[in-house]
């Protein structure tokens, strides 16, 4: 859209106005949708820094087709369990809508069928089988259909003045198939999906004046699933670093209410334990990358595919990250880089379900892989 100027074409110092007047335009005004109020980052690089990242790409794509062709190094698998921890969650709050405390319920169900109850955090939050004992699990699977519906709204309307018409309809699809487990009722209790949904949901509204309400989405997330709390902390830490003294408050404030939570999950379990019951494997598998972004690939839709045509795909969506506008950008790129990385160390390949969090967000990068690709082309392009 033309910027309006008072300065005649091709007057004195006419190209550095309009620049100035790009700079101080409203969103709506500035070309390319936001473009000029969100200066690419990859545009910022020198020769030398594209070309070792257009390198790294190179090797990234070549590693990941290579993970479909050669032998699995998925890591030593678990026993195998004929009773599904996702039945587990539905016997517990079955059993607490009859009247048993979740604690005695779930401990037992933990006994009956040989999963661990050592350490405490074996034993999932209570959160989420409270609310499926008070409104069933139908009305929850609603409540995801919302929430998934929610997250398309919020970032349509953060990426609107941002974004092209294209990259718009590449992120919502992103988004929608990102969270098509919302639509397979035998999967709602999976607690993963539902801190995906509200992570997600909170990285759009953690800028500007919406961030009250990304620190309501995250402490949604905490109170059903521990692992949210690596998010929480890369937030406190960007708004400490832009000294939003407010924000930082309220993150420290979550992250206190958090702690008193566990302590208190850990002595009502710990009160649970028998002699004799099974303590966990650990988490130390020690998987690698390769762990990562098996995992993405496999609690995705790629999982229809090859793995040497899926893993390459999860690798173009992180460095279609790069062309997205920066206030989203770097901030997923780092969650998907630390929370990868406590995967590719800690999980092992039964812990898989933990990529399913960072997958709504993980592939909205492909609708910005264009954008990426030109402004990787602008930087390695002779001044």
């Amino acid at each position: 859209m033309p910027v309006p100027s008072t300065i005649e074409p091709g007057g004195k110092g006419s190209d550095n106005a309009v620049i100035a007047s790009l700079q101080s335009a409203p969103p709506a005004l500035a070309n390319d949708r936001g473009a000029a109020h969100n200066p690419a980052m990859l545009r910022r690089l020198t020769r030398i820094q594209a070309r070792l990242l257009l390198a790294a790409v190179a090797l990234a794509l070549a590693w990941s087709v290579s993970l479909g062709l050669g032998p699995s190094s998925a890591g030593p698998a678990d026993a195998p369990h004929d009773y599904s921890d996702v039945q587990l969650y539905r016997d517990v709050a079955a059993a607490v809508a009859a009247g048993q405390d979740y604690y005695a319920a779930a401990t037992s169900l933990h006994r009956l069928h040989g999963f661990p109850t050592v350490p405490f955090f074996t034993v999932r939050l209570p959160t989420l089988s409270w609310a499926a004992a008070a409104f069933g699990w139908t009305a929850l699977q609603v409540v995801l259909g919302a929430l998934l519906l929610a997250l398309v709204l919020v970032w349509y309307g953060r990426l609107e003045r941002e974004a092209s018409k294209a990259e718009l309809a590449g992120a919502v699809a992103a988004l929608v198939l990102g969270g098509a487990m919302v639509t397979q009722p035998q999967l709602v209790p999976q607690h993963d999906q539902w801190v995906g949904l509200l992570l997600t949901l909170a990285l759009a509204l953690r800028t500007g004046r919406s961030w009250p309400w990304a620190v309501a989405c995250a402490a949604l997330a905490l109170a059903i699933r521990e692992l949210a709390l690596a998010f929480v902390l890369l937030a406190l830490a960007f708004a400490l670093v832009e000294r939003r003294w407010r924000e930082a408050a309220a993150w420290i404030a979550l992250i206190t209410v958090f702690a008193a939570g566990m302590a208190a999950h850990a002595h009502l379990v710990d009160a649970q334990v028998r002699p004799g019951d099974l303590h966990s494997q650990g988490w130390n598998a020690m998987r690698g990358p390769a762990g990562t972004i098996r995992d993405v690939v496999e609690d995705s839709l790629l999982n229809a595919l090859p793995l040497a045509a899926g893993a390459p795909i999860a690798i173009l969506a992180l460095f279609g990250w790069t062309g997205a506008p920066p206030r989203f950008a770097i901030f997923a790129l780092l969650w998907f880089a630390g929370f990868g990385t406590a995967i590719a160390l800690f999980a092992r390949e039964s812990n898989g379900y933990w990529a399913i969090e960072l997958i709504p967000a993980w592939f909205m990068g492909l609708a910005f892989l264009p954008r990426a690709a030109r402004d990787l082309a602008a930087a390695l392009a002779p001044n």
